[in-house]
């Protein structure tokens, strides 16, 4: 994003809202919970449940999936990059 004109402060939000946060499939197919069972567990529509275990990230914001990846019992750790 900086090569596009942004200041590196300015280009850190929409490179950090690009960059993959985190995927979720595996935890929850660990589980063997139906798509019903996932979607009260996390709070969503069960519609949302099929979009995250067929891997349609990009529909969901990074502050999403950081809350359903603490929804699913998992720590989250962010690093930053140098």
């Amino acid at each position: 994003f900086v090569d596009l004109g942004f200041t590196p402060e300015d280009a850190a939000v929409p490179a950090t809202q690009a960059m993959p946060v985190t995927d979720p499939r595996q935890h929850i197919g660990s589980k063997n919970l139906t798509q019903q069972e996932t979607a009260a567990m996390l709070g969503i529509a069960p519609s949302r449940v099929y979009d995250l275990v067929r891997g349609k990230r990009e529909t969901f914001g990074p502050e999403m999936l950081i809350a359903l990846e603490v929804r699913l019992g998992r720590k989250v750790r962010l690093a930053l990059a140098a």
